[in-house]
């Protein structure tokens, strides 16, 4: 079974991909890699993101450019958008 084919029957999470990858082709941490890890390791530890005192994590996953993440310009809404949005923002993410 290839590695695409576990992520598809659910054996493997796209984070575990990711390191297996890395550890497969012997890559050597990136930028984007650190970035990465740092944020999506936040993000684990955030128990919920259903209060205000989360919001920064929020507007950085859902609103910023380059987020740590994704850099490629992605559909970002306006701010007034994401502002109008955040309530359901904070849904998606807590899910």
């Amino acid at each position: 079974m290839t590695l695409v084919d576990s992520v598809e029957a659910g054996r493997l999470t796209i984070s575990e991909l990711i390191d297996a990858l890395a550890k497969d082709k012997n890559y050597t941490a990136s930028r984007w890699y650190q970035r990465y890890r740092a944020f999506t390791t936040l993000l684990q530890q955030t128990s919920t993101f259903a209060e205000p005192e989360t919001d920064d994590l929020v507007k950085r996953l859902w609103y910023e450019r380059d987020n740590g993440i994704a850099s490629i310009r992605q559909g970002v809404p306006s701010l007034a958008e994401y502002q109008q949005s955040l309530p359901l923002l904070r849904e998606l993410t807590e899910r």
